[in-house]
């Protein structure tokens, strides 16, 4: 408690880690003087997008100052006009997403109507924010070669980016992580990243910034990384291309480890194009790309000796995306853009020892559709409303229909059948609207915004519906009951004989059902606040509810938690009595303030020192509640049936008992297995500081460093609470024979928290 109010003060005082840009943005400011240096009001600044002339102006207050907010990022040509002064004109300016640039001018008394060219490289120093992390730009992402092309792996050109999967998800725990296209969260959060990401062509993204500490404001639900990508819009003039990228193994050396060439096949095709339809005011990109990856499995099952297989499979995917701009008057800018993905394997996830029965039919599809109005109030007021739909679902199934209703069968040496907790279908759909202001007031930049989320997770989640057996020895005729010619055929598989081989059958049956709904809303508001001309401060506060993430519906019972001497734990928050679950579980005070500062050191823009302090929170996924909803005692019963010694249990080990037998309350099921939300769950949160700074030696070369702290609380753990404790050793007692403190109960899966430091 001491370091979360340490917390609050130091961003209190700080201010909030962020730039003056929205998160998937950029912003031009600056200063404009005379040849005295001194401030020049009523100066015109006018940014004009090079290739889609797209045009923004803004006005010098007072001060001299000016600032052109809500800039897609793009390069632009900047001039500076006032009557009675020469023009000037920076033919090239790039602004990178979410970037803050400054961008003085200086302009002289003229007798003659001239305009004065000003080239020069771009700084390598970002004198406005305090954001650890980085910018992939339009030449990185065109030129840096990508084998397999997945644009995500670029990010380790970020600093604070060590690692990066080929799943989209760049190196980090998924509740760490957030992926953002043009504004919109598309991050798949129902059961983790290992399930996938929406994927992207390489062509379809046009630039993305990491942040990896104190992002921006305006974003959240995430511990530690932010990735704002945004697609790629048409231009003046109509550009496209057709491609193709192909890898053999014809052209590889061999393996280390196996020391021969491994077999490999790649095929990725595409194309792209975009243009105007009217031009610099409307204009259209359109990508697709399909990838053809052919495989071949091998799997030689160590229980079957002499048996190998081999079998030709092929992953397919395909990804399309589709953008118009419209510039439908100089303050009001219309954006509307859709993807589509897919992948689908028929024959896949089989190891080099697993039996081929184990293999799965796997599809993944996600769909994202945005619309987004940007409208100038005034000149210094912009607004942005967003609304979008997005779509992610992935479906495990039997890839043999033949085995669909067999149960597994699991040696110690050998697992034939298909795999027990498949079929899974899981969905997850999205409405989403969002409403940013964006206001400058003096030396203030302020912004506010609001965000919900229609989110609704469903789906289905087979786990031992078909029943498993599990056998305590290896019969010495495993290759001969099953043979390799009928690994696929259980009529032909031969189940006489192994009741003595046999240990029990496990079986669930009920409501295999999940719909979890999550309505989620977020508030923020933030101050960017030039105390002077080389001193910047940085506040705000963010606010985040999930009113679903903890209180599936569907949970009724009334089971209570009755350990024989009492809770034996002091961590967990169970006494005597308590109802195992209570429902309406809800963490409603995820307050996050932010704070940073920046110093321009000496005002010439080559060294910064930089820094800040804030708390990020993370919900959980989904699997947290579905779990629960499942396997409280009611949804999903779980049984075993023990082998009872008589003849052809492993034909009949139910002994003709029904699901709707022990369902109806005939016949009593064994103890249930609870998974249960802790009645004290918090949501997760890191407390995130940083001290660093920033310096440009030349031209193009730049140095940086970075100090990052971060501590943990409320990550979330599983605990079982129904075991008896023993002091002398601080282990618990072996359940087997020490037996349980709530008989009523086998094992429960208790999901807890817990807080460190990372």
């Amino acid at each position: 408690m001491r370091s979360r109010v340490m917390a609050w003060v130091l961003a209190l005082v700080l201010g909030m880690g962020v730039g003056t840009a929205a998160a998937q943005e950029a912003t031009l400011l600056g200063t404009v003087s005379d040849d005295t240096g001194g401030a020049l009001p009523g100066v015109t600044v006018t940014a004009t997008g090079i290739d889609t002339g797209r045009v923004f102006t803004a006005v010098t207050d007072e001060r001299g100052e000016y600032r052109l907010r809500g800039l897609p990022p793009a390069r632009y040509k900047v001039t500076a006009e006032l009557a009675g002064c020469n023009s000037v004109l920076i033919p090239d300016v790039e602004l990178l997403v979410g970037q803050s640039r400054t961008v003085p001018f200086s302009l002289k008394v003229a007798t003659l109507q001239e305009t004065v060219t000003v080239t020069g490289e771009a700084p390598l120093v970002d004198i406005s924010s305090p954001q650890v992390g980085g910018n992939v730009d339009r030449r990185q992402k065109e030129e840096l070669p990508l084998q397999g092309r997945n644009w995500m792996e670029l990010a380790m050109q970020v600093r604070g980016v060590v690692a990066n999967a080929s799943d989209n998800n760049p190196g980090v725990r998924d509740r760490a992580f957030q992926l953002n296209l043009d504004g919109q969260e598309i991050t798949q959060q129902v059961a983790g990243g290992g399930f996938g990401q929406p994927r992207f062509s390489r062509e379809a993204i046009a630039e993305f910034q990491v942040g990896t500490n104190l992002f921006d404001v305006t974003q959240g639900r995430s511990l530690g990384m932010q990735v704002q990508a945004i697609s790629r819009s048409g231009t003046n003039n109509v550009d496209g291309a057709v491609y193709g990228f192909f890898r053999d193994d014809k052209f590889n050396e061999k393996d280390f480890v196996a020391n021969r060439v491994l077999p490999y096949s790649n095929q990725q095709m595409g194309a792209a194009i975009g243009g105007p339809v009217i031009r610099d005011r409307m204009h259209y990109f359109v990508s697709y790309e399909r990838e053809n990856e052919p495989n071949t499995i091998i799997t030689a099952p160590p229980g079957l000796p002499g048996q190998n297989f081999s079998f030709d499979t092929k992953t397919v995917q395909n990804s399309l995306l589709a953008r118009g701009d419209w510039q439908v008057k100089p303050q009001d800018h219309l954006t509307l853009r859709g993807s589509y993905w897919d992948r689908k394997n028929p024959f896949t996830q089989v190891s080099g020892i697993e039996h081929p029965s184990q293999a799965a039919n796997r599809s993944q599809r996600a769909g994202n559709v945005v619309g987004t109005w940007a409208k100038v109030l005034g000149p210094s007021t912009l607004q942005e409303v967003r609304l979008g739909y997005t779509h992610f679902n992935w479906r495990n199934d039997l890839a043999v229909e033949a085995l669909r209703n067999t149960p597994n069968y699991v040696f110690p040496a050998l697992t034939v059948g298909q795999r027990r907790n498949y079929p899974q279908r899981f969905y997850q759909n999205t409405f989403s609207g969002r409403y940013d202001l964006n206001l400058t007031r003096g030396k203030h930049d302020i912004k506010v915004g609001a965000e919900y989320l229609r989110w609704r997770d469903t789906g289905e989640w087979q786990l031992l519906s078909r029943g498993e057996f599990i056998f305590t020895r290896n019969p010495t005729d495993l290759d001969r009951r099953f043979p390799a010619s009928a690994w696929n055929d259980p009529s032909k598989w031969d189940l006489t004989g192994l009741d003595g081989f046999v240990q029990r059958f496990d079986l669930n049956f009920g409501d295999w059902t999940i719909e979890i709904p999550r309505p989620t809303v977020a508030l923020w508001a933030g101050d960017t606040w030039r105390m002077t001309n080389t001193f910047t401060v940085n506040y705000g506060i963010r606010w985040d509810a999930d009113w679903g993430a903890l209180d599936p519906p569907f949970v009724t019972s009334q089971l209570t938690f009755n350990p024989r001497g009492g809770n034996q734990y002091q961590d967990i928050p169970l006494n005597p009595g308590d109802k195992l679950y209570p429902g309406g579980l809800r963490d409603l005070r995820n307050i996050a303030p932010r704070g940073g500062f920046n110093w321009n050191v000496g005002g010439k823009g080559n060294v910064v020192v930089r820094g800040g302090s804030g708390l990020y929170y993370s919900i959980p996924d989904s699997n947290t509640a579905f779990s629960q909803q499942s396997f409280n005692g009611q949804r999903i019963l779980v049984n075993s049936f023990p082998y009872d010694g008589l003849p052809n249990f492993v034909q009949d080990p139910t002994r003709g008992r029904t699901a709707q037998d022990y369902i109806s309350g005939k016949y009593p099921l064994p103890a249930q297995s609870p998974r249960v939300i802790a009645h004290d769950y918090k949501m997760p949160y890191t407390w995130q500081s940083t001290l660093g700074a920033q310096g440009q030696l030349g031209e193009v070369i730049g140095i940086e460093a970075d100090f990052n702290y971060w501590k943990v609380y409320n990550f979330a753990r599983l605990s079982d609470p129904n075991l008896f404790f023993y002091p002398a050793t601080v282990y618990s007692l072996n359940p087997t024979t020490a037996g349980r403190p709530d008989p009523r109960a086998d094992a429960a899966a208790f999901w807890q928290y817990w807080n460190g430091t990372a």
